[in-house]
């Protein structure tokens, strides 16, 4: 899980420098879809690696309960928002913390925890 692990590790240095001239938001958009992309490259290769082992392995860790509590809040401030559309997807016109890109930023904190910690 070499490469899952080095997109990570270059995604955390890359990541704050994505910038585009060519589009209108040319500052959070690139972060965005970069964002978005390495975490799902690096899902399918966890998942690649599970299915080849054929076992789930899981790293716990001491931040997996607030880290779900934090999701649940997410999700039941987007359900009871005043424009939900905003805040599941948010919105092109700026940047908006938004529910997607939160379960993003949760799962990329979550990968790194079962790629990046030692084996026991």
């Amino acid at each position: 899980m070499v490469a899952g692990r080095f997109l990570l590790f270059v995604g955390a240095v890359v990541l704050p420098l994505a910038v585009s001239s060519t589009i209108r938001d040319g500052v959070n958009l690139p972060k965005v879809f970069l964002l978005h992309s390495i975490v799902l490259v690096v899902i399918l290769l966890w998942l690649l690696r599970m299915t080849g082992r054929k076992e789930v392995v899981w790293q716990r860790s001491i931040l997996d309960w607030p880290l779900l509590a934090l999701a649940g809040s997410w999700i039941i401030s987007s359900l009871w928002s005043v424009d939900q559309t905003q805040s599941w997807f948010g919105t092109m016109a700026g940047f908006v913390l938004h529910a997607v890109n939160l379960l993003a930023v949760g799962l990329w904190f979550w990968l790194f925890l079962q790629l990046a910690r030692p084996k026991h």
